[in-house]
């Protein structure tokens, strides 16, 4: 289960319980779901959008730079 706030472009809150297969699997739930509500009035936006997540998960791309999130740690771990 993920919980989280953005706000203007920043994450204020953020709660992640369950184990990595679950936390992997609300990921790719996510992203299906933008995808798929995107693709009902806009597929070209939804090609986009795919295009963009794709290149978001090469190494090199800045969502696997690390980040000093003040105020956010895991918790709780499930195994």
């Amino acid at each position: 289960m993920i919980h989280y706030k953005i706000e203007d472009g920043q994450i204020l809150e953020m709660d992640v319980r369950g184990s990595l297969k679950e936390n992997l699997a609300d990921v790719a739930m996510l992203a299906n779901g933008i995808y798929s509500m995107l693709a009902k009035s806009r597929p070209d936006v939804a090609e986009v959008f795919r295009l963009a997540l794709s290149a978001g998960m090469l190494p090199d791309s800045a969502i696997w730079k690390k980040q000093d999130y003040d105020g956010i740690a895991i918790v709780q771990e499930v195994k």
